[in-house]
């Protein structure tokens, strides 16, 4: 017992003091990889249920993971919603500032734009093994991955997921520290500038978006999104809407005054 006492207070031996910036992100990341486990456990059950129903009494045609694409963007960013709304009173409150929750915030929700992308890119390929398997056509049909038209084009389709989820969360947090500020009612009056970045990225990294199915500039020239330099322009277009979004972010958290959410 001495021993072990007199081992674990060695001379010259200290603590692991963790910045507020990593616990924060180690919190974060930590409540939403639970949050993840339920999301995609919910979406991988109605994936195999829907699959069996179609096959069972129709023929598969198209792809049906396609269909949690919508999904991947609007929980995570209801989720960035929630962080922002719920954890930045009890993190200023317990001695750290506005700074590191903003700068933490901003990281974990890039991970988690890129982890959603990546996992939906990932069941894709699943499904596509599957379908080939049975001998199904993995047609696919959404907008948002107009990109490709087979999922073996696993570059292409995940960066565009990437940088549409990214654009979501980024979004989620903006959308999250004004309704913190400003209240319900401006909260909701602003909404057409605040998610404006998820429809950004997306009419850059798709042919189309939406129902209204915009045409999108520059095919055949130098942003023409078929073309490997033009996907890269567009990426990289796309990156600036996101830094500028958190950047946005991180100044309004800032100022923010510490109390209870304007809901």
């Amino acid at each position: 017992m001495t021993a072990a006492v007199a081992a674990t207070a060695r001379p010259g031996s200290r603590a692991v003091r963790r910045s507020p910036f990593v616990r924060t992100i180690q919190h974060q990341l930590g409540m939403q990889l639970v949050l993840g486990a339920w999301f995609w456990g919910v979406i991988l059950t109605g994936v195999i249920l829907a699959t069996v129903l179609v096959a069972s009494f129709g023929t598969v045609e198209t792809s049906i993971v396609q269909f949690a694409r919508q999904g991947t963007l609007w929980f995570p960013f209801s989720m960035m919603v929630l962080t922002v709304t719920s954890t930045l009173t009890p993190h200023v409150a317990a001695g750290m500032t506005r700074r590191s929750f903003a700068a933490a915030s901003a990281v974990v929700a890039l991970i988690l734009g890129a982890a959603y992308a990546a996992v939906l890119v990932g069941l894709l390929q699943v499904e596509r093994v599957v379908y080939n398997a049975a001998g199904w056509p993995q047609t696919l049909t959404d907008s948002g991955l107009d990109i490709t038209s087979s999922t073996s084009d696993i570059g292409p389709l995940l960066s565009s997921l990437t940088m549409t989820a990214a654009a979501a969360t980024a979004s989620g947090l903006l959308v999250g520290i004004v309704y913190y500020r400003a209240g319900g009612w401006w909260g909701t009056l602003a909404l057409p500038l605040t998610v404006a970045p998820i429809f950004a990225a997306g009419l850059l990294v798709s042919y189309a978006i939406g129902p209204i199915s915009l045409p999108v500039v520059g095919e055949g020239g130098v942003w023409d999104i078929g073309s490997a330099g033009g996907l890269a322009l567009r990426a990289a277009a796309c990156a600036v809407v996101i830094a500028i979004t958190l950047a946005v972010f991180g100044r309004l958290t800032r100022g923010a005054a510490l109390g209870k959410p304007n809901l």
